[in-house]
């Protein structure tokens, strides 16, 4: 319908039920179960990855100020960018600008099949007049194919395109990321023309057993290796591109540094938040 009302109470919201009769009722009910129940989502809802997404404070046209949406300003905006690569499924990217005032957009997407070299020319054509800070790459494009002896990375570094090795922290990254989207200090824009990473943001779910899923993650995949590399932080044009990494617990924006030799990944402790 057109015209419809619509309101979203937790159990605590009805004054007519006690204490004892709540958790009477929840008791009986598996645990997914009971944390939507008492919180008043749908259990879907109370299944996704990413529950803190809020398309309501999310979602945006485009950045202000932006007269190209598909390109940020090139005054006072980073980009930074990751890349997914994958021979059967296409492959997938998310574009990130960050400005001086520390304002994270989201505001493109890469979700193609193709060759490097085509995905490589896409690339080009996305970032073009864009101050690019870094780039990331899932770390098996590094491994040589049996077939012909060259990795993705060689065909890439072929097309004039570098990248530097993305982490393969996937818990410690998605409670970074849950963190990015549910916090309120920092100005987080995802643009409605992310049409994936829409998508997955809403189907990105729990199993039985209470792990993520290893399926419709692609884009994600992604935003959380971008986050969990530096926090999303603000560069100007003279920092290099080894920033810093931080603990869940330390909070948003006030990590810690450290100075690893090997491929810019430090240690994390994984805490609940």
């Amino acid at each position: 319908p057109e015209l419809y009302w619509w309101f979203e109470a937790t159990m605590d919201d009805n004054p007519t039920l006690s204490d004892e009769d709540k958790e009477l009722y929840l008791n009986q009910l598996p645990e997914d179960e009971r944390a939507a129940r008492r919180a008043g989502k749908p259990l879907a809802h109370g299944r996704l990855v990413f529950s803190m997404f809020e398309p309501d404070v999310h979602l945006v046209d485009g950045g202000p100020g932006w007269d190209n949406a598909s390109r940020p300003p090139r005054k006072d905006h980073m980009v930074c960018y990751a890349i997914d690569t994958h021979p059967q499924t296409p492959h997938a990217g998310l574009f990130i600008s960050v400005n001086a005032q520390k304002e994270i957009d989201v505001y493109d997407e890469l979700w193609e099949k193709g060759t490097i070299a085509k995905i490589s020319e896409t690339i080009k054509t996305k970032t073009l007049g864009c101050r690019v800070h870094y780039a990331l790459c899932e770390p098996g494009a590094w491994n040589e194919d049996q077939g012909g002896g060259k990795t993705y990375m060689d065909l890439f570094h072929e097309s004039g395109l570098s990248f530097i090795p993305g982490s393969k922290r996937k818990e410690d990254a998605i409670l970074l990321v849950q963190q990015v989207l549910k916090q309120r200090t920092r100005v987080i824009r995802i643009h409605k023309r992310c049409v994936r990473l829409r998508w997955e943001l809403i189907n990105y779910t729990f199993d039985k057993d209470n792990h993520p899923e290893d399926k419709n993650d692609h884009v994600i995949e992604c935003f959380r290796r971008l986050v969990i590399h530096d926090d999303l932080q603000y560069y100007p044009e003279s920092a290099t591109a080894a920033g810093p990494q931080f603990a869940p617990e330390t909070g948003l924006g006030l990590g810690k540094q450290f100075t690893d030799p090997t491929m810019g990944l430090g240690k994390l402790s994984l805490t609940k938040i």
